[in-house]
């Protein structure tokens, strides 16, 4: 088999490969409602806080804070008026994390039309921001010690 042909098989191979892994297939995932997110973290012991008033009017439909049991971190959720705001949102977060990012960094990005998540791993701190539809939430400043614990309950909520 010549050399051209091997490449073209292997980008056909790599292609598909790419094509399953990111979901394309399946079904876009679905934004949850503030509710979902408050009741979700509740049973799992944070307190949550209702900040929605804490910005204009028009810029957010609803912000919720969950902060876990120990006060040692926050969940922040946004509800805001289109997936374009959420993605900008997210956008901005992301480039703020990526600002952050030491010597010895852990990135890791997915990209999609509905979907999008950016974690950050640096100088023993957790950082994620993910969007879906027309929603975004984030955490910064995580402790590694708290790291799994907040990768669950956003596996949980499905972010």
């Amino acid at each position: 088999m010549s050399n051209i042909r091997k490449i073209t098989a292997a980008l056909l191979v790599l292609s598909v490969f790419l094509f399953a892994l990111s979901g394309c297939s399946s079904s876009p995932k679905e934004p949850i409602t503030a509710e979902t997110f408050n009741s979700t973290m509740q049973e799992n012991n944070f307190t949550v806080t209702d900040a929605t008033s804490q910005f204009e009017a028009g810029l957010v439909n609803s912000v919720t804070i969950a902060v876990n049991k120990a006060a040692t971190y926050q969940i922040e959720f946004y509800v805001v008026p289109s997936a374009e705001r959420a993605r900008s949102s997210y956008e901005q977060n992301r480039v703020h994390f990526k600002e952050l990012k030491g010597s010895a960094a852990v990135e890791t990005e997915v990209f999609l039309p509905s979907y999008a998540r950016y974690t950050l791993t640096s100088d023993g701190k957790f950082y994620i921001v993910s969007q879906i539809g027309n929603t975004f939430i984030f955490a910064q400043n995580i402790a590694s010690s708290d790291k799994a614990e907040v990768e669950d309950i956003l596996k949980e909520l499905g972010y």
